[in-house]
């Protein structure tokens, strides 16, 4: 903070001091035009006259202006008048050429010279440079004493006690909040970062409190899972291929019809663990076993036909996993066993039921539509003699009417006197008494094939 303010007090003091500079050259070279603009023509007619008195008043009013230390007139290398320190230090030279017009004609009287000195410039350069100095430093060392005062009150000091309550603070601390002491009118990022510290501390805290319980509720599901598996029938077992023995619960044992004793003391257990699996993927199944007692797969789950040692065969799921390596090498296998065989018996008798249901339903349904197709056919027949024996009802119906006809004609006919109606009436009589006549009937083509087919004892086989 102190070096930027001092790099921004060196920028100003220079800009003032070149400033100021430049505005002093600009006076000098100012008083240099307005001394040409009055003197030089009336120094010109004072020589043209002979006025030594007027020129050395003259000379003297310009020794007045600011910086001018020496002026004289020289023509053709003579000082003719001059005013002034002559050995004085003289930093910068300026001369105007003298000239007269007289009858239209110029005359070259001399040149004016004048010697400028800068003394009184530097000196008050000098003297704004020392006071601007004194100034912005008390300026500056006081701001700065100042916003050191300020940065220690508002930052530094809350930084120290956050620093402080940091380095104190761990998973056992978590109820000792970071408090500034600070009016709560009066909030900045400080305060904001506290308050997100506060905030990081209470959701700490939360977690912490949340994995003690969840660790709580770990141990107690530990705990109910041990009581379960003690109550349930799942068989446990750890198998170590280097030491090649068995670490049973009771329930594995007794699902292989065994005993605890008996199989952690048994040799090669493994190998007679897969000597007893059979069934149509045996051959498989002991495969991946190797595989998995060679560390190429990591877990194997499937279901398994075995015979116990009491040459019974069971069905169990079987699920093997390895739980530590040792390059590479499986150092501890764990086997659960769940007895399926009560499950796989019932299975196969339902599939049994299911298949005798399936058959039972099919013959049913096949009886079924037997007799439905026989129900329709008899429905079929009984409509066809219907429609016969209404066929032969109008038949004998249409016969008595003709019969009847035939009767009337007969008799009218006798009593018909007009010849030419008659050949009309006798068409007619004759298609009456052929139709009165006509004993054909109707045969029913099925009835009679049925009569035959129940007649003869050879054919009642053919269906």
């Amino acid at each position: 903070l102190l070096a930027f303010s001092f790099v921004i007090t060196l920028a100003a003091f220079l800009y003032i001091l070149i400033s100021d500079y430049q505005r002093g050259m600009n006076s000098y070279d100012k008083n240099l035009r307005q001394i040409q603009t009055s003197y030089q023509q009336s120094i010109s007619y004072s020589l043209w006259n002979f006025d030594s008195r007027q020129i050395e008043s003259q000379l003297n009013g310009i020794l007045n202006f600011p910086g001018v230390v020496y002026v004289y007139i020289e023509n053709r290398g003579n000082v003719l008048h001059s005013a002034g320190d002559v050995y004085g230090q003289s930093d910068q030279r300026y001369s105007f050429a003298l000239t007269y017009e007289s009858a239209g004609q110029s005359y070259q009287l001399g040149n004016l010279h004048l010697n400028l000195d800068y003394t009184g410039l530097y000196n008050e350069l000098r003297h704004k440079a020392v006071n601007i100095l004194l100034t912005q430093f008390f300026k500056t060392f006081s701001v700065s004493i100042f916003v050191l005062f300020i940065v220690h009150q508002v930052i530094t000091r809350r930084l120290s006690r956050m620093a402080e309550w940091a380095s104190q603070f761990s998973l056992n601390r978590l109820d000792h909040p970071l408090q500034l002491n600070e009016q709560a009118h009066k909030r900045d990022e400080l305060s904001m970062v506290a308050d997100a510290i506060n905030r990081m501390r209470e959701t700490l805290q939360q977690d912490v409190e949340e994995r003690e319980r969840s660790h709580m509720q770990l141990e107690n599901t530990k705990e109910q899972l041990s009581m379960a598996i003690n109550n349930a029938a799942i068989g446990f077992c750890r198998y170590l291929p280097e030491e090649d023995t068995f670490d049973c619960n009771n329930h594995f044992a007794n699902q292989l019809a065994s005993t605890e004793l008996e199989l952690e003391s048994m040799k090669h257990p493994m190998d007679r663990l897969m000597d007893m699996i059979s069934g149509p993927h045996g051959v498989e199944q002991r495969e991946r076993i190797n595989k998995l007692l060679q560390g190429r797969i990591p877990r194997i789950h499937d279901e398994f036909c075995l015979y116990n040692f009491r040459k019974e065969e069971c069905y169990f799921d079987i699920t093997l996993q390895i739980t530590r390596y040792d390059e590479n090498r499986p150092q501890e296998i764990l086997i659960c066993v769940v007895d399926r065989t009560k499950e796989q018996i019932a299975r196969r008798h339902a599939q049994e039921l299911t298949v005798s249901l399936e058959n039972k339903v099919t013959q049913r349904t096949e009886e079924l539509y037997n007799e439905q197709l026989r129900t329709k056919a008899s429905m079929q027949k009984m409509e066809s003699e219907l429609a016969q024996m209404n066929a032969s009802e109008r038949q004998q119906q249409q016969k008595k009417i003709n019969h009847l006809l035939l009767k009337q004609l007969e008799h009218l006919a006798e009593h018909i006197r007009q010849p030419e109606i008659l050949p009309g009436i006798e068409v007619f009589l004759r298609y009456l008494r052929i139709t009165t006549r006509d004993e054909r009937h109707s045969l029913n083509l099925t009835n009679c094939l049925e009569e035959w087919l129940d007649q003869a004892p050879e054919l009642q086989s053919v269906e």
